[in-house]
């Protein structure tokens, strides 16, 4: 979305050439959802512990000053979670599981960021591999 409202206004000023690169709209997406997580992280938790009829995560007995070190060592599991679960996704694309957990980012994917090339930029792909396969075949002789 930001990409078809922005790309256009390259002829005012070049700057906006950096929406093209998928490398920058990737990490714009990690930090969009990086500040989207501490904006509405704690609200998330305080909610998620008003739910919890008042228990704690972390032990009465825990010291005051071992409790951040607890909520660290947890976020830090979380990540470490994740990256396993969007391994094993990405190694077993073919399981129902690995399909249904990876349809919300690409439906948002779909619907905001990407679209289908354009018939010249499918011509320049198709140039770009020809080229390719030329000198890879000239290369071999």
């Amino acid at each position: 979305m930001l990409y078809d409202l922005l790309v256009p206004l390259v002829k005012y000023w070049s700057g906006f050439n950096v929406f093209r690169y998928i490398t920058f709209r990737t990490a714009m997406a990690a930090v969009t959802a990086i500040v989207i997580s501490f904006a509405l992280g704690p609200w998330l938790i305080r909610r998620l512990r008003m739910l919890q009829d008042g228990e704690d995560t972390i032990r009465e007995d825990t010291p005051a000053r071992h409790r951040t070190k607890a909520r660290v060592v947890g976020a830090i599991g979380a990540m470490g979670a994740a990256v396993e679960v969007f391994g094993w996704m990405s190694r077993h694309p073919e399981r129902r599981l690995s399909r249904a957990l990876a349809r919300p980012g690409t439906e948002l994917q779909r619907r905001i960021s990407t679209r289908e090339p354009s018939a010249a930029q499918l011509e320049v792909a198709e140039a770009a591999i020809a080229a390719c396969l030329a000198a890879e075949e000239a290369y071999a002789r």
